[in-house]
C-alpha cells in the first residue's frame, strides 16, 4: 500500500476502529521498508511530508485526528530507525508550518511537533537551535492556543537552551492567558532563578493556575531548596485561598513540608523567623493532626523564638482539649514561670522590640490556659505586663491576675497603685494609663470612680491625640454602662465629641452612644434636659458625610432593631436610604452589615415585617426620577424589598398580604403625585387573590386614568 492510500485510510480512521489503526500503522512502517530495500527513502520522505502538509492544510472541522493517531503511536513504535527518521523528517521538514499565516495550520504543526519532540530520545543540536527558535518566536504568538502548544514544546529543549527559561518567566508573568501560565506552571524547569516566578503565581488571578503552582510545588519540594520566605509567602497565600480547591492543594504541600522533618516538629520551627503567624498555626494544626508527641516541651521553653512560642501554646492547648495527659503540668508550669521572668528581665531592656513582645503574648496565652491552682496563690510576676505597651499582652496578664484574685476590691486596688506609680511625662504615660484603665473597665462589673481616674480621663479629653481622646471617650463609657446617672451627666461631652471631633472621634462617640441606648434603654436616657435627643442623633449620624460614624451608627442601631428597643419606622427608612445610597457603594462593611440586618429583622416576627412595609412606602417615594430608579433596579433592591416584605418568608404562617397593602399605597401615590416610576416595583409584588382585591383593581384604574405612559399602564394591568 502506498503511503498517500495509508493516510488516506488514517483519514476515514475512527476513534473506535482500533484494529483499523493497527493496520494502518504497519501498512506505514511497510511502505518505509519496502523504499528502504529499493533506496527510494527521499521519494518516501517527500510523499510523507506532502501528505502531512495536505493534512494540516485540511479545511476547519476535518476530521484530523486518525492521521494524529496514526503518527504517535507510530513515533511510540518498536522500529527504532523509522521512529529517528519519522521524528527528524517531521521536524526538519515542517518547520516553516510554525510561522504559517494560518493559526490552525500554526496549532495544528506546534501539536505535531509536540507528539515527535516528545517521542524522541535525543536531538542533534543544529536541529534542536532551530527548533527552540522557531518556538521562542510562537511564545508571542497572537493565539493564546498556539503558545500554549509552545509552551509545552520549549519544556522539552529547556534543557539545551538557557533563553528559554528567561523567556518561560517572563511569559509567567505577562501572558494574559490563564492557560498559557498553567502550562508554564506545570512545565518549566524549577531552579533558583525560576523560583521565585513560579511562587509568585500562588496569588495568580486564576484558580486553576493558582492549583498548578500547589500542586508541583508539592510534588518537587523535597529538591527545590525554598527559603523560609518563600515557604511563608506560598503558607499565607494558598492558605487564605478563597477557593477551597486551592487550599487543599496547599495542604498537600504543608505535609510535604513536614514530611521531611518526620516528627521532630522542632527542627521545622527554625524556619519560621517572621512575624506573622498564621500560616504557621496551619502547619502546626497539621502536625498535631498526625498524632504526633513531643517529649521535649520543657526544653522549648528554656530558648524561645516566636515560632517555638506559638508551638507551645497550640501544643498545650491540643493536649488540654482532647485530655492527652501528654504533658507533666507541675514541671511545665515550673518552666513556664522561669521563661516568664526571663522574658521579663528582656523586656526591661527593649520594651519596644516586636519579636519579643510577640514572644510575651504567646507565653501570657499559655498561662492564661493553665489552672489558677498550678500557677500558685501569687500573682506578683504578671503584674509587671499590666503597665506594658502593648494592650493585648494588659488583657491577658488582666484576665490571669482575675483568675487567681477573685477580689475585685483587691484588683481595683491594684489598677490605682499601678496608675499612681506610672513614671510620669506627657502623653505616652497618659496613654498608657487610659489604655490599662480602658481594658480593666471593660471586664468591670461594679462602679469604678476615683480622682485619679476622673483627672486621667479628663486630660485624656484634652488632648491633641485623637487616639488618646478615644481611650478617654471610651473609659467614659463603659464607666457609664455600669451607672445611668454618670450617662446622662456626660451626654454633653460625647454630643460634643460627635459634632466637633475628627472622624475617628465622631465614630467613637457615635457607639458609644449607641452601646448606652443598648444598656440602659432610650427611654432611660431620653429623658429630662435632654428629651428627645435619641431621634435626631440617630438621624445626625446616619446622614453623616463620615463614613465611619455611618458605620458605626448602621451597626449600632441595627443592634438596637434587633434587641426589640428601638420601633420606630423612619429610622429604618434611613437605614434603607444609607443601604443603598450611592456613595456608600464601596463601604463593604456597611454593605455587609445591613444585608444582613434586613433579613434578619424582617423575618424575626410579623410586626417586624409590618413596620418594614410601612418603612418602604416613604423610601420609595424618595426614588421619584428614572435615573434613581435605574440605579435601584440594577442593585436588585426591588427584589430585596419585595422578599423583605413577603408574609410568607416567616417562621410561622400569617393570613396577612403586605405585598397587597404596599401596592394599593404606591398606586395611590402614583394617581395622586404622577410618579410613574414607583410603578416599577409592581411587577416584585406577590399580590394574589387578597381581601384587598377589589380596591386594587378600583385603583389601578385611577391610576391609569391619571397616567399618560403606555408603559406604566402596562405595569399596572399587568
Amino acid at each position: 500500500m502506498s503511503i498517500r492510500r495509508v493516510f488516506d485510510l488514517a483519514y476515514r480512521t475512527t476513534a473506535k476502529s482500533t484494529k483499523q489503526r493497527e493496520r494502518c500503522v504497519d501498512e506505514f512502517f511497510r511502505a518505509y521498508s519496502r523504499a528502504v530495500e529499493s533506496d527510494e527513502i527521499e521519494i518516501y520522505e517527500t510523499e510523507l511530508i506532502s501528505c502531512i502538509a495536505l493534512c494540516l492544510a485540511s479545511p476547519k472541522g476535518s476530521k484530523i485526528d486518525g492521521v494524529f493517531e496514526m503518527l504517535r503511536l507510530a513515533l511510540r513504535g518498536s522500529h527504532e530507525d523509522f521512529v529517528t527518521f519519522l521524528g527528524q523528517s517531521i521536524l526538519s521538514q515542517l518547520l516553516p508550518g510554525l510561522r504559517a499565516k494560518s493559526k490552525l495550520i500554526r496549532d495544528r504543526t506546534a501539536n505535531l511537533m509536540i507528539l515527535v519532540l516528545t517521542s524522541l530520545d535525543e536531538l542533534e543540536g543544529d536541529l534542536c537551535n532551530e527548533l527552540g527558535t522557531a518556538f521562542l518566536e510562537r511564545i508571542r504568538d497572537k493565539e493564546a492556543s498556539v503558545r500554549t502548544r509552545a509552551v509545552t514544546a520549549l519544556s522539552a529543549l529547556q534543557e539545551e537552551n538557557e533563553d528559554i527559561l528567561a523567556e518561560l518567566c517572563v511569559c509567567l508573568q505577562t501572558d494574559r492567558n490563564a492557560e498559557v501560565r498553567r502550562q508554564v506552571v506545570k512545565h518549566i524547569e524549577i531552579t533558583a532563578d525560576t523560583l521565585p516566578f513560579v511562587v509568585q503565581r500562588t496569588r495568580d488571578p486564576d484558580r486553576k493556575v493558582r492549583e498548578a503552582v500547589f500542586r508541583r510545588l508539592s510534588q518537587d519540594f523535597s529538591s527545590l531548596n525554598m527559603s523560609m520566605a518563600q515557604i511563608d509567602y506560598v503558607f499565607q497565600s494558598g492558605l487564605r485561598d478563597r477557593d477551597e480547591s486551592v487550599r487543599t492543594e496547599c495542604y498537600t504541600l504543608v505535609r510535604a513540608f513536614l514530611a521531611g522533618h518526620g516528627t521532630e516538629i522542632t527542627q521545622a520551627l527554625e524556619y519560621f523567623d517572621v512575624l506573622d503567624f498564621s500560616s504557621l498555626e496551619v502547619v502546626i494544626d497539621s502536625w498535631l493532626d498526625n498524632e504526633f508527641s513531643v517529649h521535649n516541651l520543657d526544653q522549648l521553653l528554656d530558648e524561645l523564638t516566636p515560632a517555638r512560642s506559638i508551638f507551645i501554646r497550640k501544643y498545650f492547648g491540643h493536649c488540654q482539649k482532647y485530655e492527652l495527659g501528654q504533658i507533666d503540668v507541675g514541671s511545665f508550669v515550673v518552666h513556664l514561670a522561669e521563661a516568664i521572668d526571663r522574658a521579663a528581665n528582656a523586656n526591661k531592656c527593649a520594651p519596644s522590640d516586636k519579636r519579643l513582645a510577640f514572644v510575651i503574648q504567646q507565653l501570657l496565652l499559655i498561662c492564661d490556659m493553665v489552672d489558677s491552682k498550678a500557677l500558685g496563690p501569687s500573682y506578683e510576676k504578671f503584674v509587671y505586663y499590666l503597665t506594658s505597651p502593648f494592650d493585648e499582652q494588659i488583657e491577658c496578664a488582666l484576665s490571669i491576675i482575675s483568675r487567681i484574685e477573685p477580689d475585685q476590691q483587691k484588683i481595683q486596688s491594684l489598677i490605682l497603685n499601678l496608675l499612681t506609680t506610672m513614671s510620669s511625662g506627657g502623653g505616652n504615660l497618659l496613654s498608657r494609663q487610659l489604655g490599662l484603665l480602658e481594658i480593666f473597665l471593660r471586664s468591670a462589673k461594679t462602679l469604678f470612680s476615683d480622682d485619679l481616674v476622673e483627672r486621667c480621663i479628663s486630660e485624656g479629653m484634652n488632648s491633641s491625640s485623637e487616639e488618646i481622646v478615644c481611650k478617654a471617650l471610651r473609659c467614659t463609657g463603659h464607666i457609664a454602662s455600669l451607672n445611668q446617672d454618670f450617662a446622662i451627666v456626660n451626654l454633653p461631652i460625647l454630643f460634643h465629641s460627635l459634632e466637633s471631633g475628627s472622624p475617628l472621634i465622631q465614630a467613637t462617640s457615635c457607639q458609644i452612644l449607641l452601646d448606652l441606648l443598648t444598656v440602659h434603654g432610650i427611654q432611660e436616657l431620653d429623658r429630662e434636659a435632654y428629651k428627645g435627643w435619641v431621634e435626631g442623633f440617630l438621624k445626625l449620624s446616619l446622614e453623616s458625610d463620615q463614613e465611619q460614624v455611618v458605620l458605626s451608627a448602621a451597626e449600632g442601631i441595627s443592634r438596637l432593631f434587633l434587641l426589640n428597643k428601638l420601633k420606630d419606622t423612619n429610622t429604618l427608612q434611613l437605614l434603607l436610604s444609607v443601604y443603598y445610597r450611592s456613595e456608600n457603594d464601596d463601604s463593604s462593611k456597611l454593605s455587609q452589615c445591613l444585608s444582613f440586618f434586613f433579613p434578619a429583622y424582617s423575618y424575626l416576627t410579623v410586626e417586624n415585617m409590618r413596620s418594614m412595609a410601612e418603612a418602604v412606602i416613604p423610601f420609595l417615594e424618595e426614588l421619584n426620577d428614572e435615573e434613581d430608579m435605574e440605579k435601584a433596579l440594577k442593585s436588585q433592591m426591588m427584589q430585596q424589598l419585595s422578599e423583605w416584605t413577603d408574609i410568607r418568608n416567616l417562621p410561622t404562617p400569617h393570613n396577612e398580604n403586605l405585598h397587597a397593602s404596599i401596592a394599593l399605597k404606591i398606586l395611590t401615590i402614583a394617581q395622586r403625585s404622577g410618579q410613574g416610576e414607583l410603578l416599577q416595583i409592581l411587577a416584585f409584588l406577590k399580590t394574589g387573590q387578597t381581601n384587598e382585591r377589589q380596591a386594587l383593581e378600583e385603583q389601578a384604574d385611577l391610576a391609569i386614568e391619571a397616567l399618560d405612559k403606555q408603559s406604566e399602564i402596562a405595569i399596572i394591568r399587568k
